[in-house]
């Protein structure tokens, strides 16, 4: 389900799955953020929502492998229900008509014991290519302006987000 403001604030979220194991130690969603507007957009104001379901008690953690914004400025938060992507102000601003350029995550269990992708609302093994992708949400000041949830209603977190440690 696509956001109605989607064409009013011209951006679209690109995903593409790197690791399309059911079953595995870490998941790796890639993002790719477009802006068809004809404004600059500043990092800092987005948010990327990946849909997931935690199992089991242990932490998570997050990693930014490679991001054209630099590594640095993507950070992540945890809820039961998802992972968000946050980007410091030192990421900049996409400009009108360009792009955020690659954006490689990698999450894990910090006891790494395994995910089952299966399960996952935002999971697509088929998604080899970067694509627009509804079923990951991206947010600008914390309103949704591109994708939902997989289910189309409103996911209500059952943990508030707390901030990993990054290892």
């Amino acid at each position: 389900v696509l956001s109605t403001s989607l064409f009013a604030q011209g951006l679209t979220l690109q995903y593409r799955c790197q690791n399309t194991a059911t079953s595995t130690q870490s998941m790796n969603p890639h993002f790719n953020i477009v802006n068809n507007s004809g404004s600059s957009v500043a990092m800092s104001s987005l948010t990327i929502r990946y849909y997931r379901t935690k199992e089991g008690s242990a932490g998570e953690q997050f990693w930014c492998d490679y991001a054209v914004v630099g590594s640095s400025n993507v950070s992540a938060s945890f809820t039961t229900d998802y992972v968000e992507v946050n980007f410091s102000s030192g990421a900049g601003s996409i400009s009108g008509g360009g792009e955020s350029g690659q954006i490689q995550c990698r999450i894990s269990k910090t006891d790494w014991s395994t995910y089952d992708q299966s399960n996952d609302c935002s999971f697509d093994p088929s998604v080899s290519n970067f694509t627009a992708y509804p079923d990951v949400t991206l947010l600008r000041n914390g309103s949704v302006v591109y994708g939902g949830n997989c289910s189309g209603g409103t996911v209500t977190p059952t943990n508030p987000p707390v901030t990993p440690t990054n290892p």
